[in-house]
């Protein structure tokens, strides 16, 4: 094994020469490839969004020719996120925990990106659980906290489009609440 030298010039060095030609070779290679990955993903969330879509839709969405979607689309069924519905698409949402297929207001996703100085740091958490799966994970790790992460959702939604239901007295009792906590 040849040992390097810091101060040495190793532009007429062959060595030097086949390590840099093997550098641009794989660039050629990984760009391509990285940018395959974003298509893949931002058609990949764009199916997650809308559910149901059509083989234009994607396309508009993408701004690629007609063939890389063709490519996309035939990725992403062969990985069962979407199925063909007679003229148009739809995703498949799987419940992670169960494996069961349900329709897309049945299922709960959960993302996090981990901070640095966790044992998971760079990675991501991307969970979708059916609703009977989320009871029993919530059932599990709610006693691991000291404050209820749950908060009243139901509130909010007692409002109607002119800001006229019985939710308002709701909410001002709230808003007191968490100004004066004693």
């Amino acid at each position: 094994m040849k040992e390097i030298d810091e101060n040495a010039n190793y532009e007429d060095d062959e060595y030097a020469r086949n390590f840099d030609k093997c550098l641009r070779e794989i660039e050629k290679i990984q760009k391509p490839r990285r940018r395959k990955w974003k298509l893949y993903n931002k058609a990949k969330d764009f199916a997650w969004n809308f559910g149901f879509f059509s083989f234009e839709e994607l396309e508009n969405n993408l701004k690629v020719k007609e063939t890389t979607v063709n490519k996309i689309i035939m990725a992403l069924i062969n990985n069962g996120i979407i199925r063909k519905y007679n003229n148009k698409y739809l995703t498949i949402y799987k419940c992670d925990a169960c494996g069961k297929e349900v329709e897309r207001d049945y299922i709960s996703n959960f993302n996090h990106h981990f901070a640095y100085g966790s044992i998971n740091d760079m990675t991501l958490l991307d969970v979708n659980v059916c609703c009977d799966c989320c009871d029993i994970m919530l059932e599990k790790i709610l006693p691991m906290f000291k404050n209820n992460p749950l908060k009243d959702y139901d509130a909010y939604n007692h409002l109607d489009k002119n800001n006229h239901a019985d939710g308002i007295l709701h909410l001002e009792l709230l808003e007191e609440r968490e100004k004066d906590p004693f």
